[in-house]
């Protein structure tokens, strides 16, 4: 019994190394070497105009059930949303 589960370790070894030793053969020569690069840092003037999004409207704290947030979401919110794109960008 002990010899059955040495050779049936064995072979879960030789096999892994066998598949790892493949997978280099196939691969190994081509994956990228990507050279470091410095990382992108913006200046405050780049960043104050690439954000194309409108400021976060956060919906209000007193709306309590399904109806009463569809109906923010559809009477005030287009209005909020309007009258924020129409005012610059607070950065």
């Amino acid at each position: 019994m002990l010899s059955g589960i040495a050779l049936d370790l064995l072979a879960i070894s030789a096999g892994t190394l066998g598949m790892l030793c493949l997978l280099v053969a196939l691969f190994g020569r081509t994956l990228p070497i990507v050279p470091f690069q410095e990382p992108f840092e913006a200046d405050e003037a780049d960043a104050a105009g690439s954000d194309p999004r409108p400021p976060f409207i956060p919906m209000p704290t007193d709306l309590n059930t399904h109806a009463e947030m569809v109906s923010w979401m559809t009477r005030d919110l287009p209005g909020l949303i309007e009258e924020a794109s129409r005012r610059p960008h607070d950065h």
